[in-house]
C-alpha cells in the first residue's frame, strides 16, 4: 500500500510539473530578465517550432535573434487593452533530459529594449504565465503532429526496406534459377562425358588387342 500511495504522489508531482507555467530568471545579451517559464515533455526542436505556428496563427511576425524569439504588439488576452512585446527563449532542461524543454517568457511593454530594461522589472509576469498555460495545448497538437509525421517516415522507410528485400529475393531467386540450369547442364555434361570416357577405353582396349607380340 505504501508503494502504491509513494507511486501516486510520484506521478501527480511530475504531472503537475507539466503544463503549469512559473517565475523564474532568463538571460537576454547577458542581462537577467523576469520570465515565465514552463516545462514541457517534448524536444526543444518541436517546441521552438510550435511557437513559430502558434504565433503565425495569430498572425504575428516573427524576428530572432541568437535564441530568442520576439513577437511585437501581441494581445495577451481578450481583456488586454495595450499591446506587449513578448520573448520566448526554448532550452533542453538537462543533458539527460533530452526530450524536455524550458520555455522562457520575457514579456515586455510594446517597443521596449530589453537593453534599457531593469532585471527586477515583473511587467506582465503574470500574463505571461497565463499566456504560456495557454499555448500548453497547442504545443501537445503539434507535438502529436510531428510525431505522427515521424511515424509515417518510419512506417515509409520500412516499406521502402521491404521493397528493397524483395527485390534481392527476385534477384537471388534469378541467380539460384540460373545456377540450377548451370547445375542440370553439368550433370548432362557429366554423363555424356562418362559415355565418351567409355567410347575411348572401348577404343584403347580394341587397339591393345590388335598387338601380335
Amino acid at each position: 500500500m505504501k508503494t502504491i500511495f509513494t507511486f501516486l504522489v510520484f506521478a501527480l508531482t511530475c504531472a503537475s510539473s507539466f503544463g503549469q507555467a512559473y517565475e523564474a530568471k532568463a538571460e537576454h545579451q547577458r542581462k537577467q530578465h523576469v520570465a515565465a517559464v514552463l516545462e514541457l515533455p517534448y524536444p526543444p526542436e518541436v517546441v521552438e517550432e510550435a511557437i513559430k505556428d502558434y504565433m503565425a496563427k495569430k498572425g504575428y511576425k516573427i524576428s530572432s535573434s541568437k535564441g530568442t524569439y520576439s513577437f511585437k504588439g501581441v494581445k495577451m488576452d481578450d481583456r488586454d487593452t495595450s499591446n506587449k512585446d513578448v520573448h520566448f527563449q526554448v532550452e533542453r532542461k538537462s543533458r539527460k533530459e533530452k526530450d524536455v524543454s524550458l520555455v522562457h517568457l520575457i514579456v515586455s511593454k510594446a517597443n521596449e529594449s530589453l537593453s534599457d530594461r531593469v532585471p527586477e522589472d515583473r511587467t506582465g509576469i503574470e500574463d505571461g504565465k497565463a499566456f504560456l498555460n495557454r499555448m500548453t495545448p497547442a504545443f501537445e497538437a503539434y507535438n502529436l503532429e510531428a510525431e505522427i509525421e515521424n511515424q509515417d517516415k518510419n512506417i515509409k522507410k520500412a516499406e521502402k526496406k521491404l521493397d528493397n528485400l524483395i527485390d534481392d529475393q527476385r534477384d537471388l531467386e534469378r541467380k539460384i534459377k540460373n545456377l540450377e540450369d548451370k547445375l542440370a547442364e553439368n550433370k548432362k555434361a557429366q554423363v555424356a562425358q562418362q559415355a565418351e570416357i567409355g567410347n575411348q577405353k572401348t577404343i584403347f582396349d580394341g587397339l591393345k588387342g590388335k598387338r601380335k607380340i
